[in-house]
This record gives C-alpha cells, sequence and structure tokens, in this order.
C-alpha cells in the first residue's frame, strides 16, 4: 500500500484554514449549569490542514471507491474500509478510459450514508469544481441517491457530466482528483472551504414558511443505536410542544426547509443531526450523546455554521457497546436541560425565517 503523496503526480492545493472566530457555543457554555454533563465543553478543534490531488494512471475499484496506483491500494482512499477489505484489492478487468477529461472522485466506501455524503462528497465535489477553471471534468459517482441528487443540483452542479460507478468494475483513469475531504481529515478539524459550501446550500435553498419551530430529531427508525426509551421522551416533548421528525422519511429539500427554519433543534447523535449545516446562525441544538459512543463530530458541525451547541452524555447501564449499542436518555435531565435552554431566550423566528 502507498499513500497520496507517493501516488499523485501534482498536488492541486494545500488547504491551510486559519482558525474560526470563537464559536457561538461558547456563550452557551458559560451561562449552562451542570456542565459536568457536557464533555465536549472547551474544546477548540483546530483548522484543516487538506490537500487536494491531481493522480495520473490510476485505478478507481466500483466496490469501495478506492484508488489503487501500480497495482497497489492508496492508502488515504481506503477511509473506514476493513483491512481484509484493503489486503485483497487486487487489479481485476480494468475498464480503460477513453474520455479527454479530468476526473474528480466524488465519494469514498460509504457514499450511502447521509452524514458522510453531505460532509464529506459534497465538499470534495464543490470544492473541485470551484477550481477546475474551465478544464473539462467528470464527476465519478455510484448511482445517485435521490438526497445525492438533489444536493448536488442545489449547489448548481446538477449538469455536470457523471461517469457512472458500478461494483464489481473497476477503471482507469487517466487524470483524477481526489480531495482530503474523503479520507477523514477534515471530520474534527475546521475548514473554512466546508463551511463556504453549507452557507452556498442554505442561500440557495428555496425559503418557505416551514410551521415548526422547535423540532426533535428522532431516530425511530434507525437499525442502531437505538435509543431504548425514546418513546417516553418522544411523549414529554410532544406536550411540550415539538414537532418529531425521523428525517429519512423526507425529501432533501424538506429536510432543508425544516432545519433552515427551526430555532431550536434537539436529538441524540445520528446522521439526522447532519441537517444541523442547514439551520440559520444562531439556532440553538441540544444534541444526546450516548456515553458508548461520544462523537464530537456535530460540535464541529456548530461551530462551522455558528450554531448555540450543548451536549448533554448519557451513561446507559446493560446497553451494549461501541457504535451499534442501544442505549436509554435519562428523560427527566433532559427536559431540565430543554428547561435551562429557555431560559437562555433562544430567539424566534420571524415569518421571513430570520431569527429575532
Amino acid at each position: 500500500m502507498i499513500g497520496l503523496d507517493a501516488a499523485a503526480a501534482k498536488i492541486v492545493t494545500i488547504e491551510q484554514d486559519e482558525a474560526l472566530p470563537p464559536p457561538a457555543r461558547r456563550a452557551v457554555e458559560a451561562a449552562m449549569p451542570r456542565a459536568e454533563m457536557n464533555r465536549f465543553r472547551g474544546w477548540a478543534p483546530a483548522p484543516a490542514h487538506l490537500r487536494h490531488y491531481i493522480l495520473r494512471d490510476t485505478v478507481l475499484d466500483g466496490t469501495t471507491m478506492a484508488l489503487l496506483q501500480g497495482g497497489q491500494p492508496v492508502r488515504e482512499t481506503t477511509y473506514l474500509l476493513g483491512d481484509d477489505v484493503v489486503s485483497n484489492l487486487r487489479l481485476k478487468s480494468v475498464i480503460p478510459d477513453t474520455a479527454a477529461c479530468r476526473t474528480i472522485i466524488g465519494s469514498n466506501a460509504i457514499h450511502h450514508n447521509y452524514y458522510h455524503w453531505l460532509i464529506q462528497a459534497v465538499p470534495a465535489i464543490d470544492a473541485a469544481l470551484g477550481r477546475s477553471e474551465g478544464c473539462a471534468v467528470r464527476l465519478a459517482l455510484r448511482p445517485e441517491m435521490p438526497f445525492q441528487r438533489d444536493s448536488l443540483a442545489l449547489l448548481g452542479h446538477a449538469e455536470v457530466p457523471r461517469m457512472p460507478i458500478l461494483p464489481d468494475n473497476q477503471y482507469e483513469l487517466r487524470e483524477a482528483e481526489y480531495s482530503g475531504f474523503l479520507d477523514g481529515s477534515a471530520i474534527f478539524l475546521t475548514s473554512r472551504t466546508e463551511a463556504a459550501t453549507f452557507a452556498r446550500m442554505r442561500a440557495a435553498a428555496p425559503l418557505n414558511r416551514a410551521p415548526f419551530d422547535r423540532i426533535y430529531v428522532a431516530r425511530t427508525d434507525a437499525p442502531v443505536r437505538r435509543m431504548r426509551n425514546e418513546a417516553a421522551l418522544v411523549e414529554q416533548l410532544r406536550k411540550r410542544g415539538f414537532h418529531i421528525v425521523a428525517p429519512g422519511t423526507l425529501s432533501f429539500l424538506e429536510q432543508v426547509d425544516l432545519f433552515r427554519n427551526a430555532s431550536l433543534v434537539v436529538g441524540p447523535h445520528g446522521a439526522g443531526l447532519s441537517n444541523i449545516v442547514f439551520c440559520e446562525p444562531e439556532t440553538f441544538i441540544y444534541e444526546l450523546v450516548p456515553a458508548l459512543y461520544q462523537n464530537s463530530c456535530f460540535t464541529i458541525l456548530a461551530d462551522l455554521c455558528g450554531l448555540r451547541y450543548w451536549a448533554d452524555i448519557f451513561a446507559s447501564e446493560g446497553a451494549g457497546g461501541g457504535f451499534t449499542g442501544d442505549w436509554d436518555v435519562d428523560v427527566a435531565a433532559a427536559l431540565r436541560r430543554i428547561d435551562d435552554i429557555n431560559g437562555l431566550q433562544p430567539r424566534r423566528r420571524s415569518w421571513f425565517g430570520r431569527l429575532r
């Protein structure tokens, strides 16, 4: 296996971001009682240092979306692939490249996951197209799901030519561009390039009058990491005027509209919270985090988008472990925290979606 620096013919750009201004969550952290429940408090993520590469005469594996150079897997493009999968990556019958253009690698192995698509693939594609400078390009993508097609259309990329990628095939690419966004480098760092992509998406979305000011992002349709007593929490939140939504049941633009018009978003850690990138600045985000999976990725997104953010960690007895284990929330503690948030007087939205 080789690394991108060894495989690449050219580094297109090195993105060295400056630190973002003090995030909106700093004021929240200073005012919130019972601060010990938030283990992300005071965290100051570093700015991103990303590389974007042009590779010559490489091969794209359609099953894993990994690249091979000289018959060897390129390490950074095997992000989230198991060791057994990587060890079996070999050149097979390769389809030759007959196109006279640059191919932008549009996703990684988990292209189907809403979070990884929105937070990694979309910024990678948007950044690459933004610096193509009239160069003929195409996007190498697996068959697009509706949310993928609609998110690229929102950015004005609907008409960019596609190179359809099918599993079990391998494709020769004379010239390929690969972004550091796809290898996980930016998930726990702050990137102004990424923030600019999200801001453009918010600005491009039609502004409708969504009727819901306070939303709860449910995981009732989740196959893993289920909140076992979520029904009890939902019942109490409904009494407090929350709209309960499972984002996966909505179209992409419906999700954008719902989050863009909310002033308070509450939800357990999960892909549905990726939609906070469509919230207007100063929107309040309250994340419920299982102790078995303390992932701070949504803290980063809140900082990128200028959101007021708080997270509480909830210990769960006998819940299983790791990424997939089920867990329980302390309903009373979560409701007390929402009372705390109400005490901070989150501003509500006017008819036109502006904060007031």
